[in-house]
């Protein structure tokens, strides 16, 4: 019993250092942008909030690949309104 005790207790400190590890990694920078000739951040902001109400209500019905098609709705949205995504420099 000691045995299995020892084992188990080993089994969950390796699972939470993996969950710990998992957890405290940044997340990544984004590789590209969103600019639209003359718009500012609160044209952004709008234009963004509307797109992502816009592609919730779109992708309802396809329950598989919502957030595929959430994020195609999202893409197709911001692109009718102007927007386009430009690469970040390094």
């Amino acid at each position: 019993m000691h045995r299995a005790m020892v084992a188990a207790l080993a089994l969950v400190g390796s699972i939470a250092g993996i969950g710990l590890v998992a957890c405290s990694t940044p997340a990544p920078e984004p590789k590209a942008r969103w600019t639209r000739t003359g718009a500012g951040d609160h044209d952004f902001e709008t234009d963004r909030r509307a797109c992502l109400e816009e592609a919730a209500h779109t992708s309802a019905a396809t329950k598989r690949f919502d957030h595929v098609a959430k994020g195609s709705a999202f893409m197709v949205c911001m692109t009718d309104r102007g927007w386009r995504q430009v690469p970040v420099e390094p």
